[in-house]
């Protein structure tokens, strides 16, 4: 067997191919903390201005007013609250009462905005008219109510009077 010389202390030659490495790897370093400089140089700048920019724009307060549309749409919206919340059932049970076999009732158009009311029927003739117009004017929440108008339907045999009254009522307090 032949002797096998170990040194531990000796340092190897380095080679051209490692010194080219180990050089290519500094320039490489180099020019990735040179990029990493200029980026962070350019995210500071940027953060500024965008600083800067906030600054000069007027604040904006949460009440802003709203756009058309959305202003419109919301005006919509708390009149059919409104009318939704409107107390309906004394008015209606006023109108009720005033029912009578002579008249029939044809459309009841009430405006809860304005508090008013367009009633539509047709009567047997013009007296059984001027006795419903008597009869609304008894109901305590009606007021203002007046005949609109009137125009007998000659296309029928029996010929009633058609009407429209209008009237303002009062909400129940």
């Amino acid at each position: 067997m032949q002797k096998l010389a170990l040194d531990f202390v000796k340092t190897p030659a380095l080679t051209r191919l490692a010194v080219l490495l180990l050089l290519s790897g500094v320039v490489l370093g180099s020019l990735t903390a040179v990029q990493y400089w200029r980026v962070k140089q350019q995210s500071i700048q940027l953060a500024q201005q965008l600083a800067t920019l906030q600054a000069q724009r007027p604040a904006v307060a949460s009440d802003t007013k709203k756009s058309r549309p959305q202003q419109h749409d919301v005006e919509r919206l708390q009149a059919i609250s409104a009318a939704l919340a409107s107390p309906w059932s004394p008015l209606f049970a006023g109108l009720e009462s005033t029912s009578s076999d002579d008249v029939a009732l044809l459309a009841i158009q009430p405006d809860a905005g304005k508090h008013q009311l367009r009633i539509t029927a047709e009567a047997g003739d013009y007296a059984a008219v001027l006795a419903y117009l008597q009869r609304l004017e008894k109901l305590p929440q009606l007021h203002d109510i007046h005949l609109v108008q009137h125009e007998i339907i000659v296309d029928e045999q029996k010929q009633p009077v058609r009407f429209i009254v209008a009237a303002s009522w009062d909400w129940p307090a």
